[in-house]
């Protein structure tokens, strides 16, 4: 906001994050505890995906001066809200070049990961070889 007038609304940064354990290692633990974590997981799960929620909301409400921005320095920036061609681009986006350049460095294990877990999800299925 001390750099520029105007700020999109349409998030555009990309991760995965993942839990994983040795195959040993979780099958040493048991089954109650085994149970605790997958249940506990999910609950970190949502509270992370609220976490980013609540920042995002956050950000948006100090770039843009806000009285709502409770944890930093109020800008003056012009919030523009996506429109439906934003969203078409993005997923275009998305699918012609994000994802095959990911899947050309990760491999052809990740082309099925994506697409039998966030292709789904995101409505992108990796269709190259």
């Amino acid at each position: 906001h001390e750099v520029t007038s105007h700020l999109h609304s349409m998030a555009m940064g990309w991760g995965l994050a993942a839990f994983g354990a040795n195959a040993g290692a979780w099958q040493a633990l048991g089954p109650d505890v085994q149970a605790l974590l997958r249940k506990e997981l999910r609950k970190l799960e949502q509270a992370i995906w609220a976490e980013s929620e609540r920042e995002t909301i956050e950000g948006l409400a100090c770039n843009t001066g806000e009285t709502a921005c409770s944890n930093g320095k109020r800008g003056a920036m012009t919030l523009v809200s996506s429109a439906v061609d934003d969203e078409r681009r993005r997923k275009q986006i998305l699918a012609d070049s994000v994802v095959p350049r990911w899947i050309q460095r990760c491999g052809s294990g990740c082309a099925e990961f994506w697409n039998r877990t966030l292709g789904p999800t995101t409505g992108v299925a990796f269709k190259g070889s």
